[in-house]
C-alpha cells in the first residue's frame, strides 16, 4: 500500500497539532520538558539547522517572546496564533491597539461617522480589536489571558469562498462580458460560446493563481504583525520604564555644596563692597 504524501500546509498543521498534543500531555503528566540540546537533536533529524534553534531560544529568553507559533488558513480566512510568556494587562493591550491603529489607518466605519481606528471591545477577560479596510478586508485581533500567559490570535477575512471557487465565479463574469463582445463581432452565437468558454477557462486559472498568491502574502503580513505585537504584550509596563527613566535622570554622585571663600571678603561685613575694590577706588 502506498504511503500518503502530505503537502507543505498539511505538514505544518500536522507538526503544530502534534506539538500541542504533546504539550498538553506533559502538562497533565507534570513531566519535564526538553533541554535545548535535545531539541537540537530532534531538529537535526528533521532538517532544522541547530543554529536557528539556538537563535530562537535566545529570542525567547531575552524578551519574553512567544511560546508557540501557529498559522493556518480556511477557505475564507487566514489565521495566526501566538502564545506570549506574560500575563495580559490593560496597559499592554493599549500599546498593542495603538500599534494596530497606526498600521491599518482609517476603518471603513469612519464613513458612517463611527470610530476611525477600528472597534475595541472587551469580552469577559479577553480584548478584541476589529478593523475593516476600504476593500472589505476584515482583521480581528484577540488577546486572551491564560494564567501567566497570553494567547494572541489574529484572523483576517480574505475571501468569500475558496480560491478555486472565486476563480470560477469571477472568471465566469469576465467570460460573459468577453462572450457578449465576441458574439457581436462575429455575428454568430457559436462565436460567442467559443469566446466565453476559452475566456472562462483562462480567467479561472489566472484568478485562482493570483488569489492564492495574494492570500499567501496576507498570511505573511499577518504573521509579521503578530511577531510585532507579541513583544508589546510581553513587555513590562510602568515599573520598568519608570526605573529606567529615573536611572537616566538621577545624578551619578551628589554635587558638593559651594564653599565660601572667606579670604575674598577681607574682613568686610556682608552686603558691602570687597576691601580690594574700595582700596582701588581710593587710589584712583
Amino acid at each position: 500500500m502506498t504511503e500518503r504524501t502530505y503537502s507543505e500546509d498539511e505538514i505544518a498543521d500536522l507538526i503544530a497539532r502534534a506539538a500541542e498534543r504533546q504539550r498538553d500531555a506533559r502538562q497533565r503528566d507534570d513531566s519535564p520538558g526538553l533541554t535545548l540540546t535535545e531539541i537540537e537533536r530532534i531538529g537535526r533529524d528533521t532538517g532544522i539547522d541547530p543554529e536557528h534553534l539556538r537563535a530562537a531560544a535566545a529570542e525567547m529568553d531575552a524578551g519574553g517572546r512567544t511560546l508557540a507559533r501557529q498559522s493556518g488558513h480556511t477557505r475564507t480566512h487566514v489565521t495566526v496564533e501566538r502564545w506570549v510568556d506574560a500575563p495580559l494587562t490593560p496597559e499592554a493591550w493599549e500599546e498593542a491597539v495603538a500599534e494596530l491603529q497606526g498600521r491599518h489607518g482609517v476603518d471603513a466605519s469612519f464613513w458612517l461617522g463611527q470610530n476611525s481606528g477600528g472597534t475595541v471591545r472587551q469580552i469577559g477577560n479577553a480584548y478584541e480589536w476589529r478593523h475593516t479596510s476600504s476593500l472589505g478586508v476584515q482583521t480581528t485581533v484577540t488577546a486572551s489571558p491564560r494564567g501567566d500567559q497570553t494567547r494572541l490570535r489574529l484572523r483576517q477575512l480574505v475571501g468569500l469562498a475558496s480560491p478555486t471557487a472565486e476563480g470560477i465565479g469571477y472568471g465566469a463574469v469576465l467570460a460573459g462580458v468577453a462572450g457578449m463582445f465576441g458574439g457581436i463581432i462575429s455575428g454568430a452565437a457559436l462565436g460567442a460560446v467559443l469566446v466565453f468558454l476559452l475566456t472562462w477557462a483562462g480567467a479561472a486559472l489566472l484568478i485562482t493563481a493570483l488569489d492564492r498568491r495574494w492570500r499567501a502574502g496576507k498570511l505573511r503580513d499577518l504573521e509579521a504583525l503578530a511577531d510585532d505585537l507579541a513583544p508589546l504584550l510581553a513587555a513590562p509596563v510602568g515599573g520598568a520604564a519608570m526605573a529606567d527613566g529615573a536611572a537616566a535622570t538621577a545624578p551619578s554622585s551628589p554635587t558638593p555644596p559651594a564653599r565660601l571663600d572667606l579670604g575674598a571678603l577681607d574682613d568686610e561685613p556682608l552686603g558691602t563692597e570687597p576691601a580690594a575694590e574700595r582700596r582701588r577706588q581710593r587710589a584712583g
